[in-house]
Parts: structure tokens; C-alpha cells; sequence
């Protein structure tokens, strides 16, 4: 198994030694960085066998790191609690970002590329200085992925995203209560999208995102959850703009 990324504690020059006497402990090289024991350790970060699974066993100083090209898999709970990881540059090989991955995290933007095929639930859960993130391609959304990102303001969805049909009570943007900027790729065609928890978009942010809405006139209807309170901002007419195009507000 070789060691991945930089910042390895400088008495620290054998991963496999290393590796194993953090095991001998009955801590698994990956996982939450909650342990005292972890906290003694900069960096080791492990593919976890032949699975392409990144799972970090760090404590809070670590501030970059390069995710290398054999993995496939940000495991859960990588990033936790990683208050000082200012940035991150997810790369193309990269298909599942799973649950929790990012939670309580120091990033303040996030690109999730068009290769992530699925987000676990909670992956970025009650990361406070997050303030915008991009989601591309055919992402199937975790339950809460951004949930308690409470000073989220800056969202673009592609239309591509999928797996919101039971979102109606699990919206990826639960107790994003600073979200302002919502951006739907022209056709987007997602079932459920649920962005009530929010009173901060203005008539010119959320007519938008009903222009952007596909047209499902001759199949089955689609409901967008906006809440009552921005409903109240538009008129009829421009309600119309999603409903003419078979979509059901709530």
C-alpha cells in the first residue's frame, strides 16, 4: 500500500510502520480524524487496498493536498473536520464523493466535476464558510448533501443532476438559510428540487430559475419546492412560466 500526499509528520518516515502501529490501536487508517491519537499525525492518506477509496486519517492542520489519479473514491468522512482545508480541486477520475466527506469543512467553494456520478448524503454537511459550489454533470445528489451550510449563497445545478425524488423532506439544501444565487442549467429536469429552506432570492433570481425549468408539456408533471414565502413574490403570470411547462409549484 503506498502513502499518498505531502505533510507526513517529520519524525515520521515509514507509512507502512506507521500504518500499522495506528492499527494496532484499533483505529482504521481512515475514517473520522476525531481520535486524540490522530491528532498526533499530519498526514497519512491510504487507497485502502485495490479499491481506489482516499481515506484520510489527519488531524486539523492540514491546509492543500492533491488528490492522486488512482483514486476513484472520496471515502467517508476524508475531510471532516478539516477547519484549515481552504480549497480543493476534485479531479476528473473521481466518481463518488461519499457520505459525509466534507463535513464541517474549511472550504469556501467546491467544483464537483461532471465525472462525479453520485454524492453520498451529508458529504458537505455544516460546512460554515462554504459560500458557493458548482455541481456538473449527471451527479445523483445525496440526501442533505449541503445541509447546514449556513452561509451557502451561491449554488449552479446541472441540468443533468438526478436522484431528487425523495427529496421532498431530504433537500440537499436543508438549513441553507443564506442562499440567494440559484443557477439551473437551461432543460434542467430534476424531480423535487427543494430550495424552501431559503427566503433570499429575489423576483429576478427565481424567475430565472422557472426559465430554466424543461418543458414537460405531454409527460408526466414535475414539482419545484420553493415555499410559500417566495411563491408570495410572483405574480401569476410568472408563476405561469413553470406551469405552462407541466412543473407544479410548492
Amino acid at each position: 500500500m503506498a502513502a499518498l500526499g505531502e505533510n507526513i509528520a517529520q519524525a515520521i518516515e515509514d507509512f507502512d510502520s506507521i500504518k500499522a502501529a495506528i492499527e494496532a490501536k484499533g483505529i482504521e487508517v481512515g475514517g473520522t480524524a476525531t481520535s486524540g491519537y490522530a491528532d498526533k499525525i499530519s498526514q497519512i492518506n491510504s487507497s485502502g487496498g485495490d479499491n481506489g477509496v482516499l481515506k484520510v486519517l489527519i488531524n486539523r492542520s492540514i491546509t492543500s493536498i492533491t488528490i492522486p489519479e488512482d483514486i476513484t473514491t472520496i471515502g467517508s468522512y476524508a475531510f471532516a473536520n478539516c477547519t484549515k482545508l481552504t480549497s480543493i480541486d476534485i479531479p476528473s477520475n473521481i466518481t463518488l464523493i461519499d457520505s459525509n466527506a466534507f463535513e464541517n469543512c474549511g472550504i469556501s467553494s467546491i467544483v464537483i466535476p461532471t465525472t462525479v456520478l453520485k454524492t453520498g448524503t451529508y458529504a458537505f454537511n455544516k460546512s460554515l464558510k462554504l459560500t458557493q459550489a458548482r455541481v456538473l454533470g449527471a451527479t445523483a445528489l445525496g440526501w442533505m448533501l449541503f445541509a447546514g451550510c449556513k452561509n451557502l449563497t451561491t449554488v449552479y445545478l446541472s441540468k443533468d443532476i438526478s436522484g431528487l425524488n425523495q427529496m421532498k423532506y431530504y433537500s440537499p439544501f436543508l438549513n441553507c438559510t443564506a442562499l440567494e444565487f440559484i443557477t439551473l442549467e437551461q432543460g434542467f429536469n430534476a424531480n423535487y428540487l427543494n430550495l424552501s429552506d431559503s427566503t433570499k432570492y429575489s423576483v429576478d433570481t427565481l424567475t430565472a430559475v422557472l426559465d430554466a425549468l424543461a418543458d414537460r408539456t405531454g409527460v408526466s408533471a414535475y414539482t419545484l419546492i420553493l415555499g410559500s414565502a417566495n411563491l408570495a413574490k410572483l405574480t401569476d403570470s410568472q408563476k405561469a412560466i413553470a406551469t405552462d411547462k407541466n412543473w407544479i409549484l410548492a
